[in-house]
């Protein structure tokens, strides 16, 4: 029965292929992007920059991401038994990475990291940056908007969100010859 060939490529991936990617073609970031992304030989040169975003109770993992300049070098994910011990590994793989910054979620249970960080007797040898999702956007100019990034997103996760969609686009385009 060829009942679903005249439904076109999106319901022949969902209904037949069962491409979990192709649930809509209203994504935020098409998964088309992303797998452009991935195994993408780039050469790592530029700032070296990590990420923590610590975890809860149950299953869930925290994730240190490494990288240098747009390339990602290092993402690991641990669950020790308490947000202390989870921030001192995340740490060291920063020590061992001899990143330049280390940014974090500083709202909801990753709001006291700073505090830890400060009264912990490690020397860091790295600029510590706590990103609050909730607060304002950026000043940073957009091109070709014209517009300040304050004054086009609701807030600072917006923004982020916003500027990982650009790079998978970039990304893209440039794999494609775009």
């Amino acid at each position: 029965d060829h009942e679903f060939l005249d439904k076109g490529a999106l319901v022949v991936a969902q209904e037949i292929l069962i491409d979990y990617n192709r649930s809509g073609d209203d994504s935020f970031i098409p998964a088309d992007w992303v797998k452009a992304a991935v195994d993408f030989e780039i050469p790592a040169e530029g700032d070296r920059q990590s990420g923590f975003d610590v975890s809860g109770d149950g299953d869930n993992k925290s994730v240190y991401t490494f990288r240098i300049g747009p390339t990602v070098c290092r993402q690991t994910e641990f669950a020790y038994a308490t947000m202390q011990e989870n921030l001192e590994h995340a740490l060291s793989c920063a020590d061992e990475d001899r990143t330049a910054q280390f940014s974090y979620d500083a709202s909801g249970i990753g709001g006291p990291i700073w505090g830890h960080i400060k009264f912990t007797e490690r020397k860091l040898r790295f600029n510590l940056d706590g990103i609050k999702g909730n607060s304002s956007a950026s000043e940073r100019y957009l091109f070709p908007e014209g517009v300040q990034a304050k004054d086009k997103f609701f807030n600072k996760r917006a923004e982020n969100c916003w500027n990982l969609r650009e790079r998978f686009r970039k990304t893209f385009e440039h794999r494609r010859g775009v």
